[in-house]
């Protein structure tokens, strides 16, 4: 993971700008977020970057917890007034079981891992978290758009720094949430617009309930 904590490192305080430029705004993220969780609740927010959505979210009264594995992507989000930020590896983080009415994870998901086991791990340590009936909205890119493997390319003030992002297959990820006690509700291809997922669209948003 140490060359995807020192890209985003090195992007922490152009990030938001750059982001403005990509496939989805701000604003539709949000929205589906808000869509899945309707009443102010306590989150996890897991690569949370800057605390572009979280943020927004505090601020609407949702009780929020930030995890990112790269310390200047939080210097961005302390410095804009996120509550509480740990700095680690997702599974890193230490939290009393059942904490959660939510997780999200927009724009990382397993965007940075192609590891199985990595993945089952991480679904169960989201599964612990979680209350009962709590929710999660995990974002992944999708293979069928982006390929098994990408490489991102952004600029960072002379230079240009670059990492590789995974893609991955819709069946074998639902089939793995309802492995791991977990029931799919929605798998999303888009937010801008919002759009149900098929091959065509560049991500897998999952929506899934903790059984």
């Amino acid at each position: 993971m140490k060359n995807v904590t020192s890209f985003y490192d090195l992007m922490g305080t152009r990030y938001d700008k750059w982001m403005e430029k990509g496939e989805s705004t701000l604003e539709d993220e949000l929205s589906l977020v808000i869509s899945t969780f309707p009443e102010p609740c306590k989150l996890l927010d897991v690569g949370c970057g800057t605390g572009r959505v979280s943020l927004l979210l505090q601020e609407k009264g949702y009780d929020i917890v930030g995890v990112d594995i790269s310390k200047g992507m939080l210097e961005q989000a302390i410095r804009k007034g996120l509550n509480r930020t740990y700095n680690m590896d997702f599974l890193d983080f230490v939290y009393p079981a059942s904490s959660f009415d939510g997780i999200i994870s927009l724009h990382a998901g397993f965007s940075y891992t192609q590891d199985k086991n990595k993945i089952r791990s991480i679904m169960k340590k989201c599964w612990n978290l979680l209350r009962s009936k709590g929710k999660l909205l995990w974002d992944t890119p999708n293979e069928d758009f982006y390929g098994k493997q990408r490489i991102l390319e952004w600029p960072a003030g002379k230079t240009t720094v670059e990492t590789i992002c995974y893609g991955h297959n819709v069946n074998f990820l639902k089939i793995l949430f309802e492995q791991n006690d977990f029931e799919v509700k929605n798998i999303w291809g888009s937010y801008t617009p919002l759009q149900k997922y098929t091959k065509g669209l560049p991500r897998i948003i999952v929506e899934a309930e903790r059984k």
